[in-house]
């Protein structure tokens, strides 16, 4: 039969490969401690005792967690033994963790396990810092429940997540990931900047102005209040729902390139939005001052506080009344729906 050879050629490397999986089996070849081993990552504590006002905190690979606790301390669970120092220098914790520089074929690794990712834990008394500055190439960033008069947060790949903070000045930045901010007081300006992702917002309280940008992915604050806010996407959705703006002078700026935009309970003083390409609705919301709508294609539909005589809406951007005591809405559309209702007759 000449499928013989063939089949004896098979059953034999089908053996061999069984061999050798029982015999890597055996030797602890397929145990994530000893890869962990030989890759020279250690577990370590490092306890501060040195006074400092500032944490800089920059790792290329690594899920970094900043909580309150009774001891400063830095925990690392899994990082490379000698790409990783902590250190308190000139009034700052200085915490870096870096890859090995190897060639590229000792990077190569055939694994029948997922090998953790390193952790970073680091704990700190409740008292206000200076600075607390993140930098991170691969992972997530959660920080809870602290003081810091500026946060600073840079995640190339990975999600972002802070809650509890109080600061008077706030940057997150995500290129590739999602980020969300909750349950915080930011005393100044707060700008949240992403790439690709989804940024959420909830229950902040921010006295100057809320910035945010997306190039992919949505937007949504719930429970905000701000002074004013310029928020642009590029393809995405934005939903502000209970967000009211505290400054009657200032404006807000609301931008849309490819997605809807969706207000609910809303406050906007003099308000600039603008659509290419989706829908507006809005519900229960109040547009107070001269507020201008764009929209190049896609419906409007607004449902305002108040009444008929409280507003006075025109479809044009460049005719209207100047009373300033007039809450004049200004739509320019190019092709779709207009609707216009209000809460009281």
């Amino acid at each position: 039969m000449r499928w013989k050879p063939f089949l004896i050629t098979g059953l034999c490397c089908i053996g061999v490969g069984l061999g050798c999986t029982i015999a890597g089996a055996a030797t602890g070849a397929f145990s994530v401690s000893h890869y962990l081993e030989r890759q020279n990552r250690i577990d370590r504590t490092d306890t501060i005792t040195e006074p400092f006002s500032s944490v800089i905190i920059e790792v290329d690979n690594a899920d970094v967690t900043v909580v309150p606790g009774d001891t400063a301390k830095v925990e690392a669970t899994g990082v490379s033994e000698s790409g990783y120092t902590v250190e308190t220098t000139d009034d700052m914790l200085c915490i870096t963790q870096s890859g090995e520089d190897k060639p590229w074929y000792q990077n190569i690794q055939i694994v029948f396990f997922n090998v953790p990712r390193p952790q970073i834990t680091v704990t700190l008394p409740a008292e206000e810092y200076r600075l607390l500055g993140v930098s991170l190439d691969l992972g997530t960033c959660s920080v809870k429940d602290l003081d810091f008069h500026t946060v600073s947060i840079d995640v190339d790949f990975g999600d972002a997540m802070l809650s509890g903070v109080e600061t008077s000045g706030c940057t997150v930045s995500c290129d590739l990931g999602d980020c969300s901010i909750g349950d915080s007081h930011i005393a100044g300006t707060f700008f949240g900047s992403m790439h690709s992702g989804d940024l959420t917002l909830q229950n902040l309280e921010i006295d100057g102005l809320c910035r945010l940008e997306n190039s992919l992915g949505d937007i949504q604050a719930t429970d905000i209040t701000a002074k004013n806010a310029e928020i642009t996407l590029n393809s995405g959705d934005l939903s502000l729902q209970n967000f009211t703006q505290t400054d009657s002078d200032a404006s807000t700026a609301l931008s849309c390139d490819l997605g809807d935009l969706e207000l609910d309970d809303a406050t906007l003083y003099h308000g600039a939005i603008s659509i290419k390409s989706g829908d507006i609705s809005a519900r229960n919301t109040a547009l107070y001052g001269g507020s201008k709508i764009d929209v190049d294609l896609g419906d409007i539909a607004l449902d305002l506080r108040g009444s008929s005589d409280d507003y006075e809406v025109i479809e044009s951007i460049a005719s209207g009344s100047s009373d300033p005591d007039i809450n004049r809405i200004a739509i320019q559309q190019n092709l779709g729906d207009i609707s216009v209702t209000f809460t009281e007759e």
